[in-house]
């Protein structure tokens, strides 16, 4: 079949992009709406979807992917509670704050932040906060209006919590209470569209997560500048944690807080202004950076170099004794390594790959606190350098410290969203703590970025674990297919 004028209809309409991995879903959902239709002929049913608004409501339900649970990046409810809407009230204490759910799904997500809000505020959270959400699936949109969800919904929620705020109606299935559901109202409605429906107009705060990976990189940038139309000044803007650095394309400012990454509407910085806040080399403009806290090892060898450069910026004047110091590293005379390194720090104390590369060459002397030492040492030159953030995710995943393991990882994808490395290691730690559906997307995207075969522009200067890129992406595949058996178990 050829799928083209398809994904040029939904390019056109509503933005959807299809790249290779998402044509089979395109294709299988025509076949099945042909069989419905009972049309034979794929440029047949295309003239039908090209007349037919509903039908091309039907397809696009088809087409998009409505994976969602309750409470999913749970770090950002919590800004949102004890940080954004004590701030907000603050500054309009007689207006109440008002939300905004671009891609809202099935509902799970603006029930969760009413639910937060609750929690927080009791009663008085539906007198402080109204919710708008919207989707352009709209049977998604109906789903979220019935507020009936299964148990995988609640997979990322405690028992006590779903028994305050649902009322079970059959078996595993439970319904949104009245007083959760009345402050939130939903509607269809298109992110693509030129302009929006002036009741989202003038927003303090837009939640537009796990929605942008539906777009190519143009209309993912159109589509931001025209979300953060509809904030007020002063307002926020929260992306997925995968999807931040994608969005700093200087419409909003990059902000943290505790951790966790959002856009604000304030003053926006010049090109030129932003270049000099953040150094010579790429990074988010951002008012605070991550807080400062604190991978088998025989296979640990010789990843680290493919990133050498690029995020840690080196004196050349000192290559000849950092390349001997790595070239030690790699003969395992760690003693040694570790006598050249010491001696270029003191010569060039702020040569930040020495430091990276120090801190490599103790995890594989197994002395992971000392590693992490340098690690954060190496931040204080170079707030953004790629490498030390996941050499500290590195660090916490041998010490069994899985949440900081998985944050530092995170920190590394705000920095560089493309690096597989990242992607790999928070698959792995979901996949050992139990969060099958996390494990199984990071999965999918670390051998989605490896079959690109652009691997060697993301890789650090010297990692205490070698990869073959094949092999990698076999691991990824037998890793996806055990994983998907486990859920439809």
């Amino acid at each position: 079949m050829d799928s083209g004028p398809f994904k040029e209809l939904l390019k056109e309409r509503c933005g959807l992009h299809f790249e290779e991995v998402r044509t089979a879903k395109l294709e299988s959902a025509v076949y099945a709406r042909m069989s419905d239709s009972c049309i034979l002929s794929a440029a047949e049913y295309f003239q039908k979807v090209l007349k037919d608004t509903d039908e091309f409501n039907k397809l696009v339900n088809m087409v998009t992917i409505n994976e969602t649970y309750f409470l999913r990046e749970r770090d950002h409810l919590k800004i949102l509670v004890d940080r954004l809407v004590p701030e907000l009230i603050g500054a309009s204490p007689n207006q109440k704050i008002r939300i905004l759910i671009a891609g809202c799904s099935t509902g799970e997500e603006p029930y969760s932040i009413m639910i937060e809000l609750f929690e927080k505020y009791r009663n008085s959270a539906s007198e402080l906060v109204s919710v708008m959400a919207f989707d352009i699936d709209s049977d998604a949109v109906a789903k979220a209006m019935e507020g009936v969800y299964g148990p995988s919904s609640f997979r990322n929620m405690h028992d006590n919590i779903r028994d305050r705020y649902f009322d079970p109606v059959g078996e595993n299935v439970f319904r949104i209470k009245d007083f959760i559901r009345e402050p939130v109202s939903f509607r269809t409605a298109n992110l693509y569209e030129e302009e929006f429906p002036e009741e989202f107009c003038s927003v303090d705060i837009i939640f537009y997560r796990n929605v942008s990976i539906y777009f190519d990189p143009d209309t993912q940038k159109e589509i931001f500048t025209n979300l953060a139309r509809l904030l007020k000044k002063g307002g926020y803007l929260f992306v997925s944690a995968t999807e931040t650095f994608s969005h700093n394309i200087g419409v909003l400012i990059l902000v943290e807080f505790d951790g966790s990454f959002l856009y604000h509407k304030g003053d926006i910085i010049a090109i030129e202004d932003r270049r000099q806040l953040s150094g010579s080399g790429p990074g988010p403009v951002c008012r605070t950076v991550p807080e400062k806290d604190g991978f088998s090892v025989d296979r640990l060898s010789a990843t680290l170099h493919q990133f050498a450069g690029k995020f840690c910026p080196d004196k050349r004047a000192s290559h000849e004794l950092f390349d001997k110091a790595m070239s030690l590293a790699k003969d395992k005379q760690y003693e040694k390594s570790l006598a050249e390194l010491d001696l270029l720090i003191r010569d060039e104390p702020s040569f930040v790959k020495a430091y990276i590369l120090k801190a490599s060459v103790l995890i594989n002397m197994k002395r992971p606190d000392e590693a992490c030492d340098i690690c954060l040492k190496c931040i204080d030159f170079e707030k953004w350098c790629l490498e030390a953030y996941l050499l500290l995710g590195f660090i916490a995943k041998i010490k069994n410290e899985n949440d900081t393991a998985i944050r530092r990882f995170k920190d590394a994808l705000y920095i560089e969203s493309s690096c597989w490395l990242a992607h790999f290691y928070l698959a792995e730690i979901y996949n050992l703590i139990g969060e099958k559906s996390n494990s199984c997307r990071e999965y999918e995207i670390t051998e989605k970025l490896l079959e690109k075969g652009d691997t060697d522009e993301h890789g650090i200067t010297y990692f205490p674990i070698y990869f073959d890129r094949t092999q990698m992406t076999h691991l990824c595949r037998h890793n996806i297919r055990k994983l998907k058996g486990i859920q439809a178990a």
